[in-house]
């Protein structure tokens, strides 16, 4: 069964979002790795791990939530 861990920084995705990302790489597995069979999605797992800002780095610099968020279109 595939297992599949999405890690975004914590405070940027409401719950809703994290659980639209969830249903949208299961369908993305199915889609792919179960060739279309839907039989096949109840043995997804999928967990959406939210991670402090300060523990991500990017090129050696350390993220903020203000940013994260920016590029994400949140503010």
């Amino acid at each position: 069964m595939p297992f599949i861990t999405a890690k975004v920084v914590k405070g940027v995705m409401l719950s809703e979002e994290k659980q639209r990302l969830a249903e949208r790489l299961t369908d993305a597995v199915v889609e792919v790795f179960a060739r279309g069979n839907e039989s096949f999605r109840p043995n997804i797992w999928v967990v959406v791990e939210e991670v402090d800002a300060f523990d991500w780095t990017v090129g050696g610099v350390p993220v903020d939530l203000a940013t994260a968020r920016k590029l994400t279109g949140r503010g």
